[in-house]
C-alpha cells in the first residue's frame, strides 16, 4: 500500500502519487500515459500530472489497482491525521467562544 510519507518529490501535487517503493515495471505508464511517466534518474514512475477527465481518472485508478508493488496512492488530497485533529479542535474551541 502506498505511503504519503514516502511519496516521490517528482509527483505533481494532488490526489495521485507514487512512493519510493516503486520498482518501475512500466504498467502504470502503459495504462495511463497522460498521468504517469518514468523518472529515469531514480528508476521509478511518478505522477506527471493529475488526471483531469473521467477517462484519465478511470485509467489512473486502474493503474493503482493493477500495480504489483502497490506504490501508487490515490489519497494524496487527505489531511494528515494530526493536522485534521488540530483543525477540528480549533473549530470546536472557536465555536465555544462565540456561543
Amino acid at each position: 500500500m502506498a505511503d504519503m510519507a514516502t511519496r516521490l518529490p517528482q509527483n505533481a501535487p494532488g490526489k495521485f502519487y507514487v512512493d519510493d517503493t516503486c520498482i518501475y515495471c512500466d504498467l502504470c505508464v502503459e495504462t495511463a500515459p497522460t498521468v504517469y511517466a518514468e523518472h529515469r534518474e531514480s528508476g521509478n514512475a511518478y505522477v506527471l500530472r493529475q488526471p483531469q477527465t473521467p477517462e484519465e481518472i478511470r485509467l489512473a485508478m486502474k493503474a493503482v489497482e493493477s500495480c504489483p508493488a502497490e506504490p501508487i496512492g490515490a489519497d494524496g488530497d487527505q489531511l494528515p491525521v494530526r493536522q485534521g485533529f488540530r483543525l477540528i479542535l480549533q473549530r470546536l474551541f472557536r465555536n465555544d467562544r462565540n456561543a
